[in-house]
Formats: C-alpha cells, structure tokens, sequence
C-alpha cells in the first residue's frame, strides 16, 4: 500500500509541473501538504503516530505544460527539519529547492528558507532566485494602447532578459486576524534585444530603445532595491481551498535610490499594492463564491521599465508573478500583455464541488471552477512620450478593459493537495488565442 500511495503522489506532481513556489503562505501550505502524505503514507497502519526527527527530505521530479512556457523539466524538494519532533508536523527550518527549465528557452533556480523559531514570535522567510529568459514575453506598455501585428513572428515581441534576487521578510501578530510584515528585496537585472530575435529585424524592444521611450540608463536593466512594510487581515478558514473569509492584504514598497545614484535619472518611488480575496460558502458549502480585486500603482516618483511587471505582494502565488496576463492574473491573456505603471484586476469563479470517492483508502474530491476575469491600465507609462512615439510603438487607441472567461477541473487530494488545471480564453483576440495551465492549487 506504501507504495501505491506513494506512486499516486509521485503521479500528481508530475502532473503538476508548474508549482507555485514564491509565496510564504503559498510554501508553507505545500510543506505542511506533504508532511502530512509524507505521515500518512508512513504511519497510517500504526495505532500510535510516530513522531519524526531531525532532518528530512522528499525530491519530486518536474514535468508539466502551460501555454505561457511550454513544457517544464526540473526537480523540487523541501528540506525540513524537526528537531526533537516535540511540534511534529509542524517544523522549526524548512529549505525549499526548485530547479525548472521551461521549453521556451527560460529556467528558474530558486531557494526559499522559512521558519517561526529563527527568531523567537517572529515568521522569517528568505529568497534567493535566479531566472533567465531567452524570450521574455514584451508587448509594449499601457494596454490596447501598444498596437499588435499579428503578422509579426513572436520573438518580435521578446527581448533577453537574466535576473539575480535576494530577498527576506518578517511577520508578526498584530490582533487576532491582523498581521504586519516588512521586509527588503534586492534585484539585478541585465536586458537585451536577445539572440532569438532576426539580427536584420528591429524588435518592439528595439523600438522602444531607438524612440527613448527607455532611457539610456535603463535600457539594459539594472539594480533596484526595494524595502516594503504592510498589514494583512486574514480570517479563512483553510489556507489551500478556502471555504470562507476574508484575506486582505495592503503593502507599501519604496524604492530609495541609494544604488544609482551616479545615473543621471533617479529611480525613487513609492508604491502601493491592495490585494483583497473573499470566499463566500453557498448550498451548504457545495459552492464557494471566490473572487479577488486587487490594485497597484505608483504614489510618488517613476520606476523603470524593467521592475513595471512585478506584482507586488508578501504572498505571490506563481514562480512567475509578473505583469497582466497568463496563469497568475488574467488567464488565457498573453503573459504580461498589460503592462503599465499602475494595474487594478479582477477575478471572479464559483468554485462547484462535484462528488467525493475513496480509492487506495485516500479521500478524492473533484471541483470544477468556472471563472471570469478583467484587468487594466490605470496609471500609464510615460504617456507624453509614446503618444509622439511612431506608429510602432503607439496604436491611436484608448486603454479599456481586458477581459478573459474559462474553467478549470480540480482534484483535491485528502484536503491537502490540489491538482489543477485550467483553460482560458480572451474576449479580444488582439490579447491572445487560449491559455492551457496544468499546475497545482487555486489561482487565489
């Protein structure tokens, strides 16, 4: 039976290639998920429950699609330690591992560290990644405002792009439901025109460069570094698959330029990032109403182009958590095809669950959510310049919402592991064709 079960769960993440490794809410769930098949597929014949000790690993293999990167290779594993077992399941250090290479020539190399006890009542996780990009997704700035050719090869809409990023945060209790964090990260970004693209060709990058819509001093990437503080309100009822309440969270991030400071344009800025998520339970909790609205835009100072696309949050949900469109925010859109200096977005699904059956003395549950989602621009990029930019860069026409609709099937596992898969389309063909995500867990 142990190793059925565990083939079973070897199955599903194989399935579910594309893992969402960034947030510490988001890791923690995955780490408690598989201790506990980790205790169940040992233990479960014992009448008494064997406590674990000291250090312990599980590695999975990688293999999965989306439409946004292919097909995904790589290995995970998480790294826990137990110490004396005295707070099994729970862990006093936790190491997590990711190594994936994606088929559109992009790879990411990832450790995340997180504990409760590194410092005594204080949450401590750390992040240190590596991502390169061969073909990173471009498609101009500020929406419908960015014209597309459909006409023109994809690697016109691609530059390189190869990112260093070292981070940490700290979490603490406030009351009750109410939470602070605050924390710093730093980034190194080196950008270029990339060697996929038609060396006789201009790219929209290129464009972007040769019309000064990108400063001299950014054009190839740079440093930027980042501290940010926050609260977050959080009353749901399970982390993996909420059932109800509410989960709210308000960020600042400012950048003070103390790294350019030799440049002759300086980068400070302060931004705000609201994310609120709410799960309604209706027909005796046989469907959860879930919707999700968040926002982010600048308060004071300009950012360069190059960080426009990360959206900022203590808890991202994807390895890849950055501009309007794909798997992380407007599914089915094209990755980043809304790109501005400030975003609002909207998600909203019924979450209907189908039937529950027992195999393998496992408990299987399957959901289907039907979903619709919407997202714009609503603080432009440097909007002098590109309404006097050419024909290639400006398109004549007014940012208006960007909208998307779709399903997803989902398979729980013993209520602590989702296997997922979605499929998206957009309502305007000038933002993409269909989006295919075959990953874990719920979008929000």
């Amino acid at each position: 039976m142990r190793k059925k079960i565990f083939a079973i769960v070897v199955f599903l993440f194989l399935f579910a290639g594309n893992f969402r490794m960034q947030g510490q809410t988001d890791i923690k769930t995955i780490s408690d998920s598989l201790v506990n098949i980790y205790k169940k597929e040992l233990f479960q014949k014992k009448d008494t429950t064997e406590v674990k000790t000291g250090w312990n690993f599980i590695p999975f293999p990688i293999v999965g699609y989306s439409t946004d990167y292919g097909f995904m290779f790589g290995i995970y594993s998480c790294i826990w330690n137990f110490g004396d077992g005295a707070i099994f399941p729970n862990y006093y250090h936790m190491f997590d591992f990711l190594a994936r290479y994606n088929t559109n020539v992009s790879g990411v190399f990832r450790l995340y560290y997180d504990s409760e006890y590194l410092i005594p009542n204080f949450r401590v996780g750390i992040d240190v990644s590596y991502m390169l990009d061969k073909a990173y997704d471009f498609y101009g700035m500020n929406g419908f405002e960015s014209p597309f050719f459909e006409e023109k090869p994809h690697s016109y809409y691609t530059y390189e792009r190869s990112m260093i990023r070292i981070g940490a945060n700290i979490f603490g209790k406030l009351y009750e439901n109410l939470s602070w964090g605050a924390g710093f990260c730093y980034n190194k970004s080196d950008i270029s025109r990339g060697n996929l693209s038609y060396p006789d060709t201009k790219t929209l990058y290129d464009y972007y460069v040769s019309e000064g819509i990108f400063n001299e001093n950014e054009k190839s990437g740079g440093n930027n570094f980042n501290l940010k503080a926050g609260v977050f309100y959080d009353s749901r009822d399970f982390e993996l698959a909420p059932k109800k309440g509410i989960a709210t969270e308000i960020l600042f991030l400012g950048s003070p330029d103390f790294i350019n400071l030799n440049e002759t344009f300086s980068y400070s800025y302060l931004q705000l990032s609201i994310n609120h998520r709410q799960f309604i339970p209706l027909f005796n909790e046989r469907l959860i109403l879930a919707y999700r609205i968040a926002y982010q835009g600048v308060l004071f100072g300009e950012m360069p182009f190059y960080v426009l696309q990360d959206l900022q949050t203590f808890f991202p949900v994807k390895t890849y958590n950055d501009g309007l469109g794909g798997e992380a925010s407007i599914r089915g859109l094209a990755p980043r095809k809304v790109l501005g200096q400030g975003m609002a977005w909207f998600n909203i699904e019924p979450r209907i669950h189908i039937v529950d059956f027992r195999a393998f003395k496992q408990k299987f549950g399957i959901h289907v959510n039907p979903f619709f989602d919407m997202g714009m621009v609503v603080q432009p990029f440097r909007q002098d310049r590109i309404t006097n930019a050419s024909d290639n860069i400006y398109s004549g026409k007014k940012e208006h919402l960007h909208c998307s609709y779709g399903i997803g099937l989902k398979l729980h596992v013993n209520d602590s592991f989702i296997a997922n898969a979605e499929f998206g389309f957009p309502l305007n063909k000038l933002d993409g064709t269909v989006g295919v995500y075959l990953g874990t867990n719920y979008l929000f």
